[in-house]
């Protein structure tokens, strides 16, 4: 009994393995902390959801940014003259 308690104490929690997902996103681990990753992953379906999502995410937020990047936003902020005499005339047919 005392050996698998042993074993047991090797293994990480969800709470540190989230971390260290976080961390493999961003760069690679040391072996030491990959190993306990992949053995946490063999014994936690929640984990295994988690890393999904979190994969998941990080793409959609890469291809939003790209999007950004190649589609920026206009910073012209005010209206073109067509637009103006436009509203012009809309205000005008309500105040009739």
């Amino acid at each position: 009994m005392g050996d698998n308690k042993n074993k047991y104490k090797e293994l990480i929690s969800c709470r540190i393995a989230a971390q260290l997902l976080s961390e493999k996103i961003d760069h690679s681990l040391p072996i030491t902390k990959e190993l306990k990753l992949k053995a946490h992953m063999a014994i936690c379906k929640t984990y295994r959801l988690c890393e999904s999502q979190i994969i998941a995410l990080r793409k959609a937020f890469v291809q939003y940014f790209s999007a950004l990047t190649q589609h920026p936003v206009s910073q012209n902020k005010s209206l073109t003259s067509t637009a103006k005499e436009r509203i012009k005339k809309a205000i005008r047919r309500k105040a009739v």
